[in-house]
């Protein structure tokens, strides 16, 4: 997910997030269901989204207050509706650092180091073309040697 997250709600067992004006909805484990913009009637200028007393889905949008249909298909403005809204938390010192371990990993294995350099990636597209150039060369190297070893018997 790219862009800046306004807000995230669990709606059954769906994660439903406000991210740049739109809402996304997610399964728990992160994978994207389906985006929905201004084409799918919700309204532009998305602050952030809640759930009213009634157990809807609501956002706060430039226009005002909207709530959702069971099936996020229809739209209506609401009159400021009593809901609990999305709000920013801090994340705890330990899952933010095992966020960032998991995101950065545990650095270079040796395997890693060996297989680029063999495959010539550590020097970018230039490397690969090397490495591919002298493969075709140790080819023909052999090949001219084999020959070469064929006609003297």
């Amino acid at each position: 997910m790219r862009g800046r997250l306004d807000g995230a709600v669990l709606l059954k067992d769906t994660v439903v997030a406000a991210v740049e004006g739109e809402l996304w909805l997610l399964t728990p484990d992160g994978s994207v269901i389906e985006r929905l913009g201004s084409a799918q009637g919700v309204a532009g200028g998305l602050r952030t989204v809640g759930m009213d007393r009634k157990g809807r889905l609501v956002v706060q949008s430039a226009q005002g207050s909207y709530a959702a249909d069971a099936a996020l298909a229809q739209w209506r403005r609401v009159a400021a509706p009593v809901a609990d809204w999305s709000r920013p938390t801090p994340v705890p010192a330990a899952l933010r650092e095992e966020l960032i371990r998991q995101y950065r990993g545990r650095g270079l294995s040796v395997e890693r180091i060996l297989a680029d350099t063999h495959s010539g990636r550590l020097l970018g597209k230039i490397g690969v073309w090397l490495v591919d150039l002298t493969a075709v060369a140790c080819l023909g190297l052999a090949l001219s040697g084999l020959w070469l070893w064929v006609r003297r018997r």
